[in-house]
């Protein structure tokens, strides 16, 4: 990445204590974007945490349970994830952290659940620019796992994972 990115994605790791976080990473980007507005219209599908967590735990039986890395826009997704991961066999012991571009105040949550991005960006709610540089360190961090949970229908998704494989 050019190098105020790297910069930024560097800082977020450091924020979100990936520097002697125990490998492998597992990565996944849970959404409450438009699938969960607009899912049926759209032919997409809103998960809830339940179903990222079963995956991720897949991924920890297969390769080991390291760290959880997880980017959203949702607190309450977030939550959620966190909620269901004992149950499916998530160790207490592996870490579960929320990159801090996700973790910076839940933008789809409570009022703003409903309304799409671009409206939020419209009225001012939201900066694009700050947005979409969150979403450019979230998508390098998620690049840098060395496994990814998420959604083929979610180009955030398809980009960490192309990065992702790319850098093997």
């Amino acid at each position: 990445p050019r190098p105020a990115l790297a910069r930024a994605a560097a800082a977020a790791r450091a924020a979100a204590g990936l520097g002697g976080a125990p490998r492998p990473w597992i990565g996944a980007h849970v959404r409450r974007g438009d699938s969960c507005r607009e899912g049926a219209y759209m032919g997409r599908t809103c998960s809830g945490g339940a179903a990222y967590a079963r995956e991720a735990c897949g991924l920890g039986a297969r390769y080991g349970f390291g760290t959880l890395v997880v980017a959203t826009d949702s607190d309450a997704a977030l939550a959620e994830l966190r909620a269901a991961l004992p149950a499916c066999g998530w160790p207490a012991s592996a870490p579960v952290v929320a990159t801090p571009a996700a973790a910076r105040g839940g933008r789809q949550d409570g009022a703003k659940a409903d309304a799409r991005i671009e409206d939020l960006m419209a009225a001012g709610v939201v900066d694009a620019a700050e947005e979409f540089a969150a979403v450019l360190v979230d998508v390098t961090v998620l690049s840098d796992c060395d496994a990814f949970v998420g959604k083929f229908t979610s180009n955030l998704d398809r980009l960490a994972y192309a990065l992702l494989v790319l850098s093997l």
